[in-house]
């Protein structure tokens, strides 16, 4: 081949070479303008979901829901504090009631030890409680303070007097009785049951000193009952508690047309006493055993 051969074939090659790269460059062009044009959807697509976001928090129906929602959280937090509040209240009045009972023994002494007993334990959960507890026990002298009459005290009389029978027996009347004089009715004396503390309980093996003394409790409630019933003014713990004795005995009738309750319910505490010994004769005699009664429960109703 000579050289003019060669001339056509480089010129060609050349042409070539040119339109090569033109269509390179195009089509860089073109790739440029579809990554733009890309670039610029993204950012129409980020527009588009920001502005969708927006108005979703801006439609009237989320606006709604969402003011629902934050009215229930403040509810609940209204709820919980609340019960928080209430919680605490009723812990306060569960502890008021705790101490009350401790102080429940006639003595000043018997009561610290027990309200002392409370704060060592641990029982008394409220601060300010504990912190005038400790402080007043510290400072406390002997044979002072507080104390209430126990709540037993009644049943102390009664069942000193009235004595405990574990067993059934008649007494000298001909009647069976049980426990502190509980008179066995027909229907339990067929069964060989008495109902103590809700629960049916065979009396003829026995019963126990628990079973008795709860028993007694049970007897003396309806006598409670008609004391407040039948007496108009107040009374105290102790003056109720030797009234309930002294009716557990003489029986609520024997109460309702007595000198001794126009007294008192004239307010003539101090007149009671001498009408309380009046009642010391049975068949007729004078009996020691009701004198050492009645003095008993005189006793009890002028203890402060």
């Amino acid at each position: 081949m000579t050289a003019a051969d060669t001339r056509p074939t480089r010129a060609s090659d050349s042409l070539e070479r040119e339109k090569w790269e033109a269509e390179r460059a195009f089509r860089e062009r073109e790739i440029a303008i579809k990554e733009r044009e890309q670039e610029k959807q993204e950012a129409d697509l980020a527009l588009a979901q920001k502005e969708r976001a927006a108005s979703r928090w801006k439609n009237p129906l989320v606006v709604a829901i969402l003011a629902a929602a934050v009215a229930a959280m403040g509810n609940a937090l209204v709820a919980y504090l609340n019960g928080a509040s209430q919680t605490k209240l009723e812990r306060q009045k569960s502890e008021q009631a705790r101490i009350l009972e401790m102080i429940k023994t006639g003595s000043p002494d018997k009561a610290a030890e027990n309200l002392r007993f409370l704060v060592d334990a641990g029982l008394i959960r409220d601060a300010g409680i504990r912190r005038d507890l400790t402080a007043f026990l510290d400072r406390r002298k002997p044979g002072s303070g507080p104390a209430l009459p126990s709540a037993f005290a009644a049943a102390k009389l009664v069942s000193r007097f009235e004595g405990i029978s574990l067993t059934p027996y008649k007494d000298p009347f001909g009647v069976t009785v049980i426990g502190a004089e509980h008179v066995l009715t027909q229907n339990e004396l067929r069964s060989g049951k008495v109902v103590i503390g809700g629960r049916s309980v065979d009396f003829r093996s026995g019963i126990t000193r628990q079973q008795a003394d709860e028993l007694l409790q049970q007897d003396l409630d309806p006598v409670r009952k008609k004391i407040d019933k039948l007496v108009t003014v107040k009374l105290t713990m102790n003056q109720k508690a030797a009234l309930t004795s002294f009716v557990y005995n003489v029986g609520s009738a024997g109460l309702q047309g007595s000198n001794l309750l126009k007294k008192l319910n004239a307010g003539k505490y101090g007149e009671v006493p001498a009408e309380m010994m009046k009642w010391v004769q049975a068949g007729g005699r004078k009996l020691p055993v009701l004198v050492e009664r009645r003095r008993s429960e005189v006793a009890l109703w002028n203890k402060q």
